[in-house]
């Protein structure tokens, strides 16, 4: 799962369907992609080694560029910390295997 340009694909759900105008609505969208990212780590690595399931090898560490220079990549950074926050109280290893990078490109 790669939320790559996560903002760009829900800009402008709400010109196609009136409810996702809501912000309560919205945040809630980002907030469930968000955690659906953080769920995929988990199942991938079931014991927080390098190998995953069925054996295959993993990279030991995740890398995940946060935005925050305007409004709606805030709303996008904060649910995904919010999912990583969550995540980690239930998943320890998250912390060590997801890096967190503030108004870094991944290109």
């Amino acid at each position: 799962l790669m939320p790559f340009g996560m903002g760009a694909f829900i800009r402008h759900l709400g010109q196609n369907d009136p409810q996702y105008l809501d912000k309560n609505l919205m945040r809630d969208l980002r907030f469930g992609i968000s955690n659906a990212l953080m769920e995929a780590i988990v199942e991938l690595y079931p014991g927080g080694g390098s190998k995953g399931r069925r054996g295959m090898k993993l990279p030991q560490q995740l890398h995940l560029c946060l935005q925050c220079g305007g409004t709606e990549s805030i709303d996008n950074h904060n649910a995904f910390i919010e999912a990583f926050s969550l995540g980690a109280e239930h998943f320890r290893p998250l912390r060590s295997l997801l890096k967190l990078h503030r108004n870094v490109d991944a290109l």
